[in-house]
């Protein structure tokens, strides 16, 4: 059986590390995407990495920036992930004023272009998933909504055939 392969954008981030964490204890394969930065930031994922020429490790780190999408596209298509997990923001609440342009550039319009390159690459959920999955908020909606019909329609009560035939209720 293959193993799922996840792979996380802002994975060097709280969330990404502790979802990283979370996905191996499942025997899922993690790649992370890092951008690239004069400093390392890499220290809440430190723990989970092994060198990648050792061998068939289970957590493996790529360079990646959610404003580059050729960059997004080749990785989507060299990983070839199961899930896709979009974690990456620029959440540094000064940095977001001073630079309102990168920021609105690298958190919105990074999701378009990851979607972009999973539409550009045809990838399509895999049919015939053993995993669990939760179940859709519309469909919980709708089975919400018939058992309340249900309800009513029993708590109702009957009419009487005079009432009805007058058209007075």
């Amino acid at each position: 059986m293959n193993k799922p392969i996840a792979l996380i954008t802002g994975i060097t981030g709280q969330d990404g590390a502790y979802l990283a964490e979370y996905l191996l204890s499942l025997g899922y394969v993690v790649h992370g995407i890092k951008r690239r930065s004069s400093s390392f930031n890499t220290a809440r994922v430190d723990h989970l990495y092994q060198d990648p020429h050792v061998g068939n490790v289970p957590f493996l780190m790529h360079y990646g920036d959610m404003t580059d999408s050729t960059n997004l596209i080749r990785l989507v298509q060299q990983i070839r992930p199961t899930e896709i997990y979009n974690l990456a923001a620029q959440s540094h609440v000064a940095v977001s004023f001073e630079s309102p342009e990168y920021t609105a550039n690298a958190d919105a319009i990074g999701v378009l272009r990851l979607l972009e390159a999973i539409r550009i690459l045809g990838w399509r959920r895999r049919r015939g998933s053993t995993r669990p999955r939760p179940p859709s908020s519309m469909a919980w909606c709708r089975r919400s909504r018939r058992r309340r019909q249900r309800r009513s329609i029993r708590a109702r009560p009957m009419a009487s055939p005079s009432s009805t035939a007058t058209g007075s209720r």
